[in-house]
């Protein structure tokens, strides 16, 4: 039974009113208390929603602390971001496929970039790395390639196209890291530029190409040739930076095959690309989303069109396949073959 010191101690909690009852003001005051309790619990687990979004580990429930999807998916190069948030950033991957316009696959240079192949993918902490203007390039979290060089790993540079220009080299070494291993392919005659440029360069005066010497006596080396001739087999090249005036669309094939072959991963590629006929862009953006590649970032070149040239820069980050084509992606050059094919029994008829 309730002793009358238990029920005064209750009255004393709720007042009551002249009834006895509990009175309205009481009521009030306790409905309000509780109201109050119930918003401090919702404010508490919407604030844990925004904190997983953005990717932080701090105050996020256990739960939704895995990273292993994403460093599995990334290719250990992510080991701090959620599942959750990774596949938020699959999503939008996904939305924008296949990421190009299908009623101007025809266009020419300009309209072409306008319309197709946007950045599709985050780096919450890209980086321009080199001096501002034309000689830059964005890097995805470098910080990233500056933790895997401390705590021991490599970091595996590969800059084609030079002009005697080694500023972004240098700033490899100032804002990543001072080891970085950096190897510059041109055709002039840099090498005492290299030198002055201090730190691990090496110069080497040749084009990235096919194995083959041209009509103006300018030496060209495949990938492959490269790597083995280097020693390179089996590693990551971290960043694989490549202004090569055109070059890109005829040997693009040959630096994956040669990453095959030699079990080598390129990890990001910073390419400048120069204008062509709408086929082989097509083809070249569908092989890059094929093998797992997605855009973080893309830029005009407006230094370059001042001189009469189209040029986009475009960085690509490489990513488990799997990640980039969980839903069948649309290619863009089939679809322009099929039109085109359409067309021309349209005119025949």
């Amino acid at each position: 039974m309730t002793s009358q010191s238990q029920i005064d101690n209750i009255r004393a909690y709720f007042p009551t009113g002249r009834g006895g009852g509990i009175s309205t003001a009481s009521w009030i005051k306790r409905g309000t208390l509780c109201f109050a309790l119930l918003l401090g619990i919702r404010n508490l687990w919407i604030s844990w929603q925004d904190i997983d979004a953005l990717g932080s580990n701090a105050d996020v429930p256990a739960a939704d602390t895995d990273h292993l999807l994403a460093k599995r998916q990334s290719l250990d190069f992510f080991d701090d971001i959620t599942s959750s948030t990774w596949k938020r950033l699959q999503k939008k991957v996904l939305n924008m496929s296949p990421n190009f316009c299908q009623d101007k696959l025809e266009k020419a240079f300009s309209p072409f970039f306008q319309c197709h192949y946007e950045p599709d993918f985050v780096c919450l902490h890209e980086e321009r790395i080199g001096e501002q203007g034309d000689g830059g390039k964005w890097i995805c979290d470098p910080h990233r390639i500056t933790k895997q060089v401390e705590n021991g790993g490599n970091c595996l540079v590969y800059s084609i196209g030079s002009n005697n220009d080694f500023t972004f080299e240098q700033h490899v070494h100032k804002d990543i890291h001072q080891d970085c291993d950096i190897h510059t392919f041109d055709f002039g005659d840099y090498a005492e530029g290299a030198k002055e440029a201090g730190g691990k360069i090496t110069y080497h005066q040749y084009g990235l190409g096919m194995d083959e010497t041209d009509a103006k006596g300018n030496t060209f080396k495949s990938l492959s040739t490269v790597i083995e001739e280097l020693g390179h087999q089996n590693r990551v090249i971290d960043i694989f930076k490549i202004d090569c005036e055109g070059c890109e669309w005829r040997t693009a094939e040959k630096w994956f095959e040669a990453a095959a072959k030699h079990n080598v991963v390129i990890r990001q590629i910073q390419v400048e690309v120069h204008a062509n006929i709408p086929k082989v862009m097509h083809d070249y953006f569908d092989r890059m989303y094929e093998l797992g590649y997605v855009i973080f970032h893309k830029e005009y070149n407006m230094i370059a069109k001042e001189f009469g040239g189209n040029c986009i820069e475009y960085a690509f980050l490489k990513l488990d396949p799997e990640f980039v084509n969980a839903e069948q992606r649309t290619k863009a050059g089939e679809v322009l073959e099929a039109q085109s094919n359409k067309n021309r029994k349209f005119v025949i008829l």
